[in-house]
């Protein structure tokens, strides 16, 4: 990588940034290289970053991913915000609550005039949050559907009666309450590895614990590395926990903080639920827990406050 180009030294700094290292964990690379230790991983990082790792049979990218830490020397603190209480299925978390608008099919459109930037689901030839043909176009609604002229939006939770070309085949983010998980889930907690999806889950505020919403988990996210601040749901989601992510008609706000998850696993069944149904089904799921006291009990254990 050295003289990189421009667009493998942006590649390698989203990447980097993705990582959400702390200072300190930029410096102890730094000062390993070598180099001035500013904390802040710019060009002249990437590319020593880049070098040792031609020197050490490691891909010459300038992202810095676990590999590359370990023969640098540098260690990460694991991953420690998912709980269970003792003797207990159900595994419970807070953060942030990041607004996802997959599944709804108003969410993206080819002039990126959907509720959501077509960022959001990828690029061509890498295109994440669409359904696509064999040839990796993104298949657009017709007139019989509910936004014609949008791309088809998908979720890893869908309904295998309908086409992958058919909306109705995926959770609806605007319509039905759900929460997104990281796709190494199962290694970051035992209870994780018996999460499936369609399975059900309690959302609250920590600041108003009364106020429970029930969700099922519809979509798989990103991993969760050392420094995530977990939590991520539907557009329907964050509206029933009062919040409004709209800003002049696009999902642009999330809730940052404050936000408490519990999933029971082994509750769904494997297939996307109507709002009402995840509302029955999840509330009858959190009573069979131990209802508001367990949560209190839980958000306790996990050092939550309001």
């Amino acid at each position: 990588m050295k003289n990189s180009s421009n667009e493998e030294l942006r590649a390698a700094i989203a990447y980097n940034r993705g990582r959400h290292y702390p200072a300190d964990i930029w410096i102890a690379v730094q000062r390993r290289l070598g180099l001035d230790a500013d904390g802040e991983p710019g060009p002249a990082t990437i590319e020593a970053v880049a070098t040792f790792q031609a020197r050490n049979g490691l891909p010459a990218d300038g992202k810095v991913g676990p590999g590359t830490l370990g023969a640098l020397g540098v260690g990460l603190p694991e991953f420690n915000r998912i709980h269970t209480l003792p003797g207990d299925d159900a595994l419970f978390f807070h953060g942030k609550l990041a607004v996802d608008a997959d599944g709804a099919p108003g969410a993206y459109h080819p002039d990126d005039t959907g509720i959501d930037s077509l960022r959001n689901a990828g690029k061509p030839g890498n295109w994440w949050a669409l359904a696509c043909d064999d040839a990796g176009t993104p298949y657009r609604q017709t007139q019989d559907d509910p936004c014609p002229g949008h791309y088809v939006s998908t979720t890893a939770l869908c309904d295998p009666r309908f086409e992958a070309r058919d909306p109705r085949r995926y959770v609806d983010a605007a319509k039905i309450p759900y929460i997104v998980l990281p796709r190494n889930l199962a290694e970051l907690h035992p209870a994780g590895a018996r999460v499936a999806k369609g399975d059900l889950a309690a959302v609250t505020l920590a600041s108003q614990p009364a106020r429970t919403v029930f969700a099922i988990y519809a979509d798989v996210g990103p991993a969760w590395g050392p420094f995530h601040e977990p939590g991520e749901g539907s557009v329907a989601l964050a509206l029933a926990l009062g919040h409004d992510p709209y800003v002049d008609g696009r999902v642009k706000r999330s809730i940052p903080s404050g936000v408490f998850y519990v999933v029971f696993p082994g509750s769904g069944q494997r297939a996307p639920l109507p709002a009402e149904e995840i509302a029955r089904r999840g509330r009858q799921a959190f009573e069979a827990w131990g209802g508001a006291d367990k949560l209190a009990r839980a958000m306790k254990h996990a050092e939550v406050r309001p």
